[in-house]
């Protein structure tokens, strides 16, 4: 038998993918180390620090140095700085947004780190004149020297964010696929595509002997940020009736949380990633539970890789995840799907990306 890891990617796909196309933008991982209002007092600036001496040069308190140099080591660390200066009133804020890796404008240039930071500003009414904030932002990204490049941009972050209970959210059954998806094939037996939407503004899915989920998924976009994934499940139906593995009809069918990039490796590591550390399993009728895991843990991909053996590759992996939720699985796999006995409901009580 193959063993649970390597069996997690090897879905039997008809058909060679084709080679993928370089992408103009690629997300950059970075990481918070501190932010607060009580910041340098002077103007607006945004700087790269690659050194202790840069750091004791950036204008900074002694309280943030020491946040600093307590969790980054320059010889593999830099430090993005942002300061919106000093500003009357309450509401001000700054943040690096997002860092990119594009493609310089000018012919054979190479590539360039983009980092977009935004802003925001009150409007005059809301501001109290009394009070003087110093908003900054700063956080850690792995070393290069690639040339660095700021893009300021105003505006607080929308309503609509897919990590929460917007229009487009988790809470939406209608922003889930049922899949994985393939050269247009659906992996998920006798499945519909998208999941039921309940009154209670739960959702869920259906399956029984002849149909099974296997991937559930919804597109959530980068991870940078985020640290942990939650979810409350329930399974109803018939007293008796059965969850199993799709490969295993002797073996219970477990539930794993999944993040993968936009176009990823079918075949291989690096695209695909399983919170295997907290698979729930068995999957039985009657139940409800919750499952929690942190970004920060042990994640695993498709073959041999894992956060603690490929921490960049799972660094990138995060600054450039696509879709987001769920999987069943079976004996072979974390990624193969569930059959039961008869139909049963696996209903979501909540899911969030924090």
């Amino acid at each position: 038998m193959r063993s649970m890891w390597l069996a997690a990617g090897a879905l039997a796909v008809g058909a060679l993918l084709a080679p993928r196309a370089a992408e103009a933008r690629q997300r950059v991982w970075f990481e918070a180390v501190a932010q607060g209002v009580d910041g340098p007092r002077g103007e607006p600036f945004q700087r790269v620090l690659r050194s202790v001496r840069e750091l004791r040069q950036a204008g900074l308190s002694k309280r943030i140095e020491r946040e600093v140099t307590a969790s980054v080591d320059f010889k593999d660390w830099m430090v993005l700085v942002v300061s919106k200066g000093r500003c009357q009133g309450r509401g001000h804020s700054i943040e690096v947004a997002a860092v990119e890796r594009r493609e310089r404008p000018e012919p054979g240039a190479g590539q360039e780190l983009v980092v977009i930071v935004r802003t925001v500003s009150p409007a005059p009414a809301s501001t109290a004149a009394a009070v003087t904030t110093a908003p900054y932002h700063v956080v850690r990204l792995r070393a290069t020297t690639q040339p660095i490049r700021f893009e300021v941009v105003d505006g607080a972050p929308g309503d609509d964010d897919p990590s929460t209970g917007g229009p487009h959210g988790p809470m939406t059954a209608e922003s889930w696929e049922i899949g994985p998806v393939i050269n247009g094939k659906n992996y998920s037996l006798n499945m519909p595509l998208r999941p039921t939407q309940d009154r209670d503004r739960t959702w869920y899915l259906e399956f029984g002997p002849d149909s099974g989920p296997h991937y559930v998924t919804f597109p959530h976009g980068s991870l940078v940020g985020k640290s942990v994934i939650r979810g409350r499940f329930k399974i109803e139906g018939a007293p008796g009736t059965r969850i199993w593995g799709k490969a295993c009809p002797d073996q219970p069918s477990s539930l794993t949380f999944f993040f993968m990039s936009s176009d990823p490796d079918w075949y291989g590591d690096g695209g695909r990633w399983w919170a295997t550390f907290a698979t729930k399993r068995p999957l039985e009728v009657g139940t409800e539970f919750e499952v929690v895991a942190r970004l920060d843990a042990n994640w695993t991909s498709v073959l041999t890789m894992s956060h603690e053996s490929g921490p960049r590759e799972f660094e990138d992996a995060l600054a450039n995840a696509d879709r987001v939720g769920f999987t069943f699985g079976d004996c072979e796999s974390f990624g193969h799907g569930a059959r039961a006995t008869a139909t049963v409901r696996f209903r979501v009580l909540d899911f969030r990306v924090e």
